[in-house]
């Protein structure tokens, strides 16, 4: 008798300590809802004949040419340093906000 009782005090710690994992869970998850964070980068559709789809600053964008094929490449401006019939999308990069 004295077993089964020792499986019962058992059962219920363990009883318990799922019930304190649930609401640790649950906190956590609660506040990192309240924090939803934003995606760190944009893909943008880049079309050459398309003016605002190109990017408006110099420097180096993440690109994703048209064979699947992801890589950084350079803007200078006016074009990309690679074929830009191959590219379909650069990525703008988003820095974190405190």
């Amino acid at each position: 008798m004295a077993v089964k009782r020792n499986k019962t005090l058992r059962t219920m710690d363990y009883l318990k300590l799922d019930i304190k994992s649930a609401k640790y869970c649950k906190e956590l998850y609660e506040h990192i809802k309240e924090k939803e964070s934003k995606p760190a980068m944009e893909w943008i559709v880049f079309d050459h004949d398309r003016l605002e789809s190109r990017p408006t600053k110099y420097g180096k964008y993440l690109i994703c040419r048209k064979d699947g094929k992801i890589h950084w490449e350079t803007w200078n401006g006016t074009g990309w340093a690679y074929n830009h019939n191959e590219i379909r999308y650069y990525a703008l990069i988003i820095p974190p906000q405190n």
